[in-house]
C-alpha cells in the first residue's frame, strides 16, 4: 500500500504548484523585475487580458491529467474524478490570490483484487505580489507568497477505509513562479517545476 500511497502523494504535491502556491529552491540569480502596473496595458495586452477576472480552473481537465500523472508514475489507477473549485485573481496593483478546495476520487484496480478508491481532498488559499519577468510578457514572478494549504486523503477497499493524511514539504508556500497566456476569457498557466498545465475561465 505504500507504493500507492506515494504515487498519490506525489501527484498531490504536484497540484499544490498549480497557481503560485509552492516552489523549489532555485540560486541563480534572477532579471530586474517589472512590476504588473508598468508592464503594457494596453487593449490586448497580457496584462489587460489577465487582472481584474476571477479565473476558474478546469477541474475535468485537471483531473485527467493527474491521471496520466499517475499511470507515468506507475499506478495501476484507470479512473480520476474531480468536484469543487479553485480560483486566481490578479489585480493591476500586483496583488494576487488564490483559493482552492478540490477533491479528486481515484480507482485503482489490485493485482487480482478489489479496487482501491482513494479519495484526496486539497483546500486552502494563498496571497502575494505579482510582476511580469523583465523583458517577458508571458513569466509571472510571484513575490513574498503567504499560504495554506492541506491536502487530506483516504483509501477505501472492501468497506475499509483508513484517513492517510500527506505532509506537504515546507516550500508549499513558496510561490512558484509560471508561464502564463490569456486570450478573451481563457488564461492558461504552467507553474515552474509542474508537470501540469491549467485551464482557467472567467467567471
Amino acid at each position: 500500500m505504500a507504493r500507492f500511497t506515494t504515487m498519490v502523494a506525489v501527484a498531490a504535491i504536484a497540484l499544490v504548484t498549480l497557481s503560485g502556491c509552492a516552489g523549489g529552491t532555485d540560486d541563480s540569480p534572477e532579471p530586474p523585475e517589472a512590476p504588473a502596473s508598468e508592464a503594457d496595458a494596453g487593449a490586448g495586452s497580457p496584462t489587460a487580458c489577465l487582472i481584474d477576472k476571477t479565473w476558474n480552473v478546469d477541474v475535468d481537465d485537471l483531473a485527467g491529467q493527474v491521471l496520466s500523472q499517475m499511470q507515468s508514475l506507475g499506478s495501476p489507477a484507470t479512473s480520476v474524478t474531480g468536484t469543487g473549485s479553485m480560483t486566481i485573481t490578479f489585480a493591476e496593483e500586483s496583488l494576487v490570490n488564490t483559493v482552492v478546495d478540490l477533491t479528486f476520487t481515484m480507482l485503482l484496480p489490485m493485482d487480482d483484487g478489489p479496487t482501491m478508491t482513494i479519495t484526496q481532498r486539497q483546500y486552502g488559499s494563498g496571497y502575494g505580489s505579482w510582476f511580469w519577468e523583465s523583458g517577458s510578457q508571458n513569466r509571472v514572478v510571484f513575490e513574498d507568497w503567504v499560504g495554506d494549504y492541506e491536502v487530506d486523503m483516504t483509501m477505501a477497499m472492501e468497506g475499509v477505509a483508513v484517513e492517510s493524511p500527506i505532509d506537504l514539504p515546507s516550500s508549499a508556500a513558496g510561490g512558484s513562479d509560471m508561464m502564463v497566456t490569456c486570450e478573451g476569457s481563457v488564461l492558461t498557466t504552467n507553474p515552474e517545476g509542474s508537470p501540469f498545465i491549467q485551464i482557467w475561465d472567467a467567471l
